[in-house]
């Protein structure tokens, strides 16, 4: 079965300016996507951003406001 090169991001924002966590809630779906486990993910993510983040659950939760252009570059480039 040949997959599709697009894909959705779900994002969410929560918290105040001072305590904002971006949060990618289908982690394991990118994940699956992209053929490698949600920790590899989170890994690039922080190296490249140069955050904290932490999964829980199927969520992913980066401190701090990160646009979804600058996380679907971020996969593009990753997925390159």
């Amino acid at each position: 079965m040949q997959q599709s090169k697009e894909f959705e991001i779900d994002f969410c924002y929560y918290g105040m300016r001072e305590t904002l966590v971006t949060h990618i809630r289908n982690l394991q779906e990118v994940a699956n996507h992209l053929g490698c486990r949600p920790e590899v993910i989170k890994n690039y993510l922080a190296e490249k951003l140069k955050r904290e983040a932490n999964i829980e659950g199927k969520t992913l939760k980066i401190k701090g406001l990160v646009l979804k252009p600058s996380v679907e570059k971020l996969i593009s480039e990753f997925r390159e």
